[in-house]
Formats: structure tokens, C-alpha cells, sequence
């Protein structure tokens, strides 16, 4: 982002998900690897707790395990708001927290 801060800039990848996650590779000033890896991780992040969310949900049509579905449905949301604010706040911090799965394919789509 033009006159932003890297720290900022990474920050603010976590916070529209993969939105905000694009906007940041395609619009940072800075084309620092750690900037590019946290705004992989923001757009992977989003995209499988999106892809979990629609399986989940095509799933919910079987009446046997409806109920069950829509609780792992909401479950997703939970832990992708979760993990982004840990994201967010580990940033701030000045430090990295790395996904398990998700980080080393970001650092990966980062180089």
C-alpha cells in the first residue's frame, strides 16, 4: 500500500480475508517475502475455511447428519475468525504465526 507501513500492510492482508489479501500483493509499496507470505496466508486461510464451509453445507442436505453439519459450518467460522485475529495480533507483535498446512504453501507462493 502506498505510505504504509510493512507492519501495517500486513496486518491489514488478515482483516477482509482474501479480499484484503489480493489488494495487499497486487497494491504494496513494499515487496518484502514476509508482506507476500502474510497475504498468502490471509487469501489460503479464507479459501479453505470457505471450501470446508461449502462442503459442510452441501452435506447438511443428508437429514442423518444435518444438525452435526451445521455446527461444523459454524465451527469454520469460528476458527477462521479466531485464526485471524491470532494472525493479526501476532503481527502487531512483530512476529509470525504460521498455520500449520497453510504457512509453508504461502512462504512458498511468496519467493
Amino acid at each position: 500500500m502506498t505510505g504504509i507501513k510493512d507492519k501495517t500492510a500486513a496486518w491489514l492482508a488478515y482483516i477482509g480475508g482474501a479480499v484484503t489479501g489480493v489488494i495487499v500483493l497486487l497494491f504494496s509499496a513494499s515487496k518484502s517475502k514476509p508482506i507476500k507470505t502474510h497475504a498468502w496466508q490471509a487469501i489460503l486461510l479464507c479459501i479453505s475455511v470457505l471450501v470446508l464451509f461449502i462442503v459442510f453445507s452441501l452435506l447438511s442436505g443428508i437429514a442423518s447428519v444435518a444438525g452435526f453439519m451445521v455446527l461444523l459450518k459454524w465451527f469454520c467460522i469460528t476458527l477462521w475468525l479466531v485464526l485471524t485475529l491470532m494472525c493479526i495480533i501476532s503481527v502487531v507483535n512483530g512476529d509470525t504465526l504460521e498455520i500449520p498446512g497453510i504457512y509453508r504453501l504461502a512462504d512458498k507462493l511468496a519467493s
